[in-house]
């Protein structure tokens, strides 16, 4: 190999992609610059002046800029205006040199098609939620299109203190008040490119109940509130906290929320998936308070626990503040007619 720098610079330059060869996306003025400082392309004989050090942060969307493995290029930075690529090891030689401000852009070569490698400039935005609950928290990630289904799954992990389970599984979704989340981790061995994931889907990890919940939301569009599936129609209410806003606090039969919220929270734990069970202590407790009948008998009395919880869910949850009076009307012989009596 030659000791003369200005070759071994040529053949870095020149160098042909090669799949997973690391390259470094650079300011295309830094790089002419210094190409003409170093004399790989010839000046007008005026001297040049250092380049000064590599600056990254033009390039970098600033929201990513404290990530320290997420670095995505500005959306509208165009490849031969604002940057272009060098290998990796031109990169080390230049940054030793020069130094730089800000993290280095890194990218891999990958292959595209049959006979095709790119550098993959943009990566793949994409939003972990800790669960499909509407409060769930969300992180923004970016990976690389050949990134696992099955480092996708630690990442979710990792980010939200969730243990690993083969009762749980990767879920994806377009919308995050979308009810249908679909399943994309059959195979761990996929890549992002495989499951054609769209830009920014939300990506959660839960438990097969999900699954059973997303296939019954559908259905109950279709069937239109069928016995079986009118639960489910109610518990898609308390997911989406959409109870909240229908608490009524000024009904004297009501509890003002105090049952409501607690039992809105346990149908959150249950269906987050997060836990494998989800004792409703705060539930009963506020119904054993509240509950004249279940006061002492919330072991005994499941019947009477279940009927107080379902009339005062009702009355929490009524946005009728009063109650009007109806006046009853009578016939001449005092016999309600049953047409009136149907359209009152």
């Amino acid at each position: 190999m030659s000791s003369n720098p200005l070759e071994k610079y040529e053949r870095l330059l020149t160098k042909e992609l090669q799949i997973n060869d690391k390259y470094v996306i650079i300011d295309i003025k830094w790089l002419e610059h210094w190409k003409h400082y170093v004399g790989i392309e010839k000046s007008d004989g005026e001297k040049v002046t250092e380049p000064g050090p590599i600056d990254f942060t033009t390039l970098i969307d600033p929201t990513t800029l404290n990530s320290s493995n997420e670095i995505q290029l500005c959306s509208d930075a165009v490849e031969g205006n604002d940057y272009t690529f060098i290998s990796y090891e031109l990169y080390e030689d230049l940054a030793e040199t020069h130094k730089k401000i800000g993290p280095a852009i890194i990218r891999k070569a990958i292959p595209q098609g049959q006979n095709q490698i790119i550098i993959e400039t943009f990566l793949v935005p994409l939003k972990l939620r800790e669960s499909r609950c509407l409060n769930a928290r969300i992180k923004q990630i970016y990976r690389i299109r050949r990134t696992k289904i099955e480092e996708l799954k630690n990442d979710i992990c990792n980010e939200h203190c969730i243990t690993p389970s083969s009762s749980h599984h990767l879920y994806s979704s377009v919308d995050e008040n979308d009810l249908n989340w679909e399943l994309i981790d059959e195979r761990l061995d996929l890549i992002l490119d495989d499951i054609n994931l769209r830009k920014n889907a939300f990506i959660t990890y839960e438990s097969k109940t999900l699954a059973a919940h997303n296939v019954s939301s559908f259905s109950i569009s279709k069937i239109h509130y069928t016995p079986e599936f009118g639960g489910l129609s109610n518990i898609e209410h308390f997911l989406r906290e959409e109870y909240r806003e229908h608490i009524n606090r000024d009904n004297p039969l009501g509890m003002k929320g105090e049952v409501a919220l607690p039992y809105g929270d346990l149908i959150h734990k249950m269906w987050s998936g997060q836990t494998n069970s989800s004792p409703p202590r705060f539930l009963k407790k506020s119904v054993v308070l509240y509950g004249k009948k279940c006061r002492g008998f919330a072991r005994e009395n499941p019947q009477d626990f279940m009927s107080f919880l379902i009339d005062v869910l009702h009355e929490d949850l009524n946005l009728f503040k009063e109650k009007p009076n109806i006046e009853k009307k009578d016939d001449d012989d005092g016999i309600t007619n049953n047409s009136t009596l149907a359209a009152e």
